[in-house]
């Protein structure tokens, strides 16, 4: 859990763009994934 916190707290910074935004664009991510995942177990 901190390991992760860590990790988009230095992504933020190199992104040079705010934690929440990370979280946001991550979660995004996941979301699509699972989705894909889902659509190709499926299939």
């Amino acid at each position: 859990r901190h390991a992760e916190d860590w990790r988009i707290h230095e992504i933020a910074e190199h992104f040079d763009t705010s934690q929440r935004t990370v979280r946001r664009r991550l979660a995004a991510a996941e979301s699509r994934a699972r989705t894909l995942l889902q659509a190709g177990g499926a299939a």
